[in-house]
């Protein structure tokens, strides 16, 4: 952690970009390359469930949901990492913008682990119920998926809770290209601030994980009983 000299310089200095700098040409047409067919694949899967009804099975529509899913990671990231590698821009990034990128990670991370176990309910019915799992499940496909959705946007909310009203006072350093919520926490005035934030974030994500992973085991037990 580099405190702020006498100017008060704050902010967050991405480590990730600056320890990149001699393989540069590497990274670069190689996060082109990741983005082009990230995006191209993964909108062509969409696009082929989204118009052809005779594919558009709960399952499929789940896994067109994952593709946009991944769409929705790669655009708020990787053309802002491309575009900073290639200006040679690793100047630190403010409070406000660490706070930006923390919450769409958030996001990206909770929409994903969603879908991963919807995806795991699903599989129940089509063992379990295979002749009738389409009609269980078509009805219930959309409300579930618009479900998950406002969950993974409201949820990421409580990660922000401990920073709020919270002003950053140091300059911090992060071996990332993105920040963190270990970065958020260093970034606080005092070192006493930052107890709250690292057990709640913690308290936080074991929810999380053991509501999904309740699920799936959940689910996979009464697959071995259907079995």
């Amino acid at each position: 952690m580099l405190e702020g000299g006498e100017n008060g310089t704050t902010g967050f200095v991405l480590l990730g970009f600056i320890y990149s700098t001699t393989e540069r040409h590497i990274i670069f047409p190689g996060r082109v390359l990741i983005l082009t067919l990230g995006l191209c694949a993964n909108i062509l899967i969409f696009g082929i469930v989204l118009t052809k009804r005779a594919v558009r099975t709960p399952k499929n529509v789940l896994i067109s949901h994952l593709c946009f899913i991944d769409v929705y990671g790669l655009l708020p990231f990787s053309p802002n990492l491309i575009t900073r590698l290639a200006r040679r821009n690793f100047e630190p990034i403010t409070l406000q913008w660490c706070f930006v990128q923390y919450y769409y990670l958030n996001v990206y991370t909770c929409s994903t682990m969603l879908a991963v176990t919807f995806m795991a309910v699903v599989r129940y019915y089509v063992i379990c119920y295979p002749f009738v799992y389409e009609m269980k499940m078509n009805a219930r496909i959309t409300k579930g998926v618009l479900l998950s959705w406002a969950f993974a946007i409201v949820y990421p909310t409580l990660y922000m809770f401990p920073f709020i009203g919270q002003q950053s006072c140091h300059l911090i350093t992060s071996s990332s290209f993105l920040c963190t919520g270990i970065s958020l926490e260093a970034s606080l005035c005092t070192a006493s601030a930052s107890v709250f934030p690292k057990f709640y974030r913690i308290l936080v994500i074991a929810v999380h994980l053991l509501r999904a992973a309740t699920m799936v085991a959940f689910s996979c037990v009464k697959i071995l009983r259907c079995a």
